[in-house]
């Protein structure tokens, strides 16, 4: 049945002046309090990092979305990509776009409207 459901995804880019690290950091005490962090792939180096999780989207954050944060190290900081996605039924919620953003304006509050890809 849910193979049958739309998917509502967004990608979000943003750039912040934060070491590698600090935006791990960041990323996974966001993802943590808004949800559960499912995954934390961490490669040491400048190569980067992704951090995986689920929280909670859409009409009083009851579906279930899936956040994704890609961390790459940037000239001037750390560039990163937040994918959020989640089922879609009858009523669209766009909970997957509003969790990409809801994890995007936490982890840099400074962008008041961070830019769709």
């Amino acid at each position: 049945m849910a193979r049958r459901l739309r998917k509502d995804v967004l990608e979000v880019d943003l750039v912040v002046s934060m070491s590698l690290r600090q935006a791990i950091g960041r990323a996974r005490q966001v993802i943590g309090e808004y949800g559960v962090v499912l995954k934390s792939d961490d490669s040491g180096d400048d190569s980067g990092a992704q951090v995986i999780g689920i929280i909670g989207s859409g009409v009083a954050n009851l579906n279930p979305a899936v956040v994704t944060v890609k961390i790459l190290a940037s000239e001037w900081g750390s560039r990163l990509v937040i994918r959020g996605a989640a089922k879609e039924g009858l009523i669209k919620q766009r909970a997957g776009a509003k969790a990409a953003k809801r994890v995007a304006a936490a982890i840099a509050p400074e962008v008041a409207d961070p830019q769709a890809v």
